[in-house]
C-alpha cells in the first residue's frame, strides 16, 4: 500500500505573524518609554544637584554665622554656591569653584533652567546667618518635552517639584 504524504507550505501563520507583531509592538513601546523618561532621570539629577548645593550653603551660613546663597545664571544654565560677599564657595572634595554647569560635561546635559525667581533676591536663594532662607521662590527646569517647577519654601528651606 502506497501512503501519501501531504507536504505542508512552507510559511508562517497567521497566528504566528501576529505574536511577532505583537512582540516588536511591545519591544517599541519599552524604547519609547525609556527615550522619554531619559528626560525625566536627567531632571531628578538636576534636582538633586541642587538640593545638594542649598542644602550645603544653609550649613555654611550656620557654621560660618554669615549669609550663603546659591545663585542661578538663567543664560548660563548654571548655578553656584556663593558666600557673603559674592564670591564662589570652593568645593572641600573637587578643591574648585562650587559651580554647576549643565553645559559641561559631568553635569546633567541639556538642562535649560528657564526661570529662577526669588521675590526681592531675584534669581539667588539667600540665607542668613542663621541659615534661614529669605525667601521662598521657582525655579523651572527643561529638559527635551519636559519641564518641572521646583518651589523652594522660605519655611522649610526644602525644594519641592510643583508640577511637571
Amino acid at each position: 500500500m502506497i501512503r501519501c504524504r501531504h507536504r505542508r507550505e512552507h510559511g508562517f501563520t497567521l497566528l504566528e505573524l501576529t505574536i511577532v507583531v505583537m512582540v516588536l509592538a511591545l519591544m517599541a513601546a519599552v524604547a519609547v518609554t525609556a527615550a522619554g523618561s531619559q528626560d525625566e532621570q536627567q531632571l531628578e539629577l538636576s534636582e538633586i544637584h541642587m538640593r545638594d548645593a542649598l542644602d550645603r550653603a544653609r550649613a555654611l551660613a550656620r557654621s560660618q554665622r554669615s549669609p550663603h546663597a546659591v545663585v542661578f545664571d538663567e543664560s548660563g544654565n548654571r548655578f553656584a554656591l556663593v558666600d557673603e560677599s559674592g564670591g564662589i564657595v570652593t568645593d572641600p572634595l573637587t578643591r574648585r569653584p562650587d559651580v554647576v554647569d549643565f553645559t559641561l560635561p559631568g553635569a546633567p546635559q541639556r538642562i535649560e533652567v528657564v526661570s529662577a525667581d526669588f521675590g526681592t533676591a531675584g534669581t539667588a536663594a539667600i540665607f542668613d546667618a542663621q541659615g534661614v532662607p529669605l525667601t521662598g521662590g521657582t525655579l523651572v527646569l527643561r529638559r527635551g518635552g519636559v519641564t518641572h517647577t521646583l518651589s523652594f519654601e522660605a519655611a522649610t528651606g526644602q525644594l519641592i517639584l510643583a508640577g511637571s
